[in-house]
């Protein structure tokens, strides 16, 4: 191992490099600057100045919360990773409790809209506007489908008497996913490598999919033309509302409906924790404190993190051809969509068709993920510590694109996105 040059010596190389002579020709003059430019990044690059300043800011930024606390992780986790772990226990609980009904767009519907005058108006649950559905702004969330459109009045369906409706079966699993599932939290940093905002713990609200099956929430055909997107949506209203119940405020806390990164067509469930959001609500009538030394990111009070509960399915049920980018899965309303139907009448559909496949291979993802990082860097040993060249460079990519708005728009990267890139 070569060692790392002497503070004297970097003094004496930035030095040398500030001093080079620059000739008045304007010619040359580019040229020169250009040259002494290169030396001082060369200078730069040798010195021990830029090891230690890129060292400083992945110990700022790093975030380490494992969603299973074994003895090997304490000594460099979060102080309030233990309050995590137990609010997502809450969280799960409370999920299994649920129990089977019907469902179906009117689950959707607005309070003041809603037919009978009912309805409760949860905390946090505003409407999103999808822009483009019929009678849209009726409904808290967009819903855009076929089935949908045909059961409004004046519908096919409603003619016939047979509104949609889907059974649900109350079972679902909930799985951490993306960074925080991640093998040492790859790409997972605190709110100082955050533009300033607390980190969003990404979980996975899992229901079956498949044909045959009596307790499938989709399957069939639910891959064409915003089907398998409206029923998630639907489903997250109805998860919205059990989970806003008096009963479990003191266990969940407040729930607001969500766009999964600028997308209006998927929504999500952005949870913040009771205490949290109790602390958060008691810094406006109480003077602000001066901040002791010593203190930073690990401490348990105060607004620490938020949960965000996307819905997939456990496996794919849909052919793997359906998948192409020259396939035709929204076909529009008014063209057919049955099985004789050819995708040569239609024009493809690769946006949407990416849509349907990152939605039902998050959980595999994140798995990929955890998997290659296990196998390149700790061989066979499933415990690994976030010591990683790849941790590191995931973590400064992501601060990287952070800065310039490259991060969780819209069609724009994620932390996982740039973790498959490497």
């Amino acid at each position: 191992m070569t060692a790392f040059p002497s503070n004297e010596e970097d003094a004496n190389l930035m030095m040398a490099a500030s001093q080079a002579h620059i000739p008045t020709d304007k010619a040359t003059s580019k040229a020169a600057a250009d040259s002494t430019n290169n030396s001082n990044t060369d200078a730069l690059a040798r010195s021990n100045l830029l090891r230690l300043e890129t060292t400083e800011l992945i110990k700022e930024a790093t975030l380490h919360l494992h969603p299973n606390g074994n003895d090997s992780s304490i000594h460099y986790e979060a102080k309030w990773a233990p309050t995590v772990r137990g609010y997502v226990s809450n969280l799960s609980s409370v999920l299994s409790a649920l129990e089977g009904c019907t469902l179906s767009p009117e689950v959707c519907l607005m309070s003041s809209s809603a037919s009978g005058g009912g309805g409760v108006k949860e905390k946090g649950m505003e409407q999103l506007n999808g822009g483009g559905g019929v009678e849209s702004t009726k409904y808290r969330v967009p819903l855009q489908s076929d089935k949908f459109l045909k059961s409004l009045p004046g519908g096919s369906a409603a003619a016939a008497g047979t509104p949609w409706t889907f059974p649900f079966s109350g079972r679902v699993k909930v799985l951490p996913i993306g960074s925080y599932a991640h093998i040492g939290n790859a790409g997972l940093t605190n709110r100082h490598a955050n533009g300033n905002v607390v980190p969003t713990l990404d979980l996975a609200v899992l229901v079956k999919g498949g044909d045959g099956d009596d307790d499938a929430f989709v399957g069939g055909k639910d891959y064409l033309n915003h089907r398998f997107t409206d029923k998630q949506n639907i489903l997250a209203v109805h998860i919205a509302k059990q989970l806003s119940h008096k009963k479990h405020r003191s266990k969940i806390g407040s729930v607001h409906l969500t766009r999964v990164f600028g997308d209006s067509r998927k929504v999500a469930l952005l949870l913040t924790p009771p205490t949290m959001e109790n602390d958060d609500k008691k810094k406006g009538t109480n003077k602000k404190k001066k901040r002791k030394k010593g203190d930073n990111d690990d401490s348990i009070s105060g607004e620490k993190m938020k949960n965000k509960l996307r819905f997939h399915v456990f496996q794919s049920w849909i052919p793997i051809s359906r998948l192409f980018p020259n396939r035709s899965n929204n076909r529009g309303a008014g063209k057919p969509s049955s099985a004789e139907s050819t995708d040569v009448n239609h024009r493809p559909t690769p946006h949407y068709n990416n849509a349907l496949s990152e939605s039902l291979h998050l959980q595999s993802t994140t798995n990929l993920i955890s998997d290659t990082i296990s196998n390149t860097f700790f061989g066979s040993n499933a415990v690994a510590t976030p010591t990683t060249a790849f941790h590191e460079t995931l973590l400064l990519i992501k601060i990287w694109a952070l800065q310039r708005g490259l991060l969780r728009g819209h069609d724009s990267f994620t932390t996982s996105t740039i973790a498959l890139i490497l």
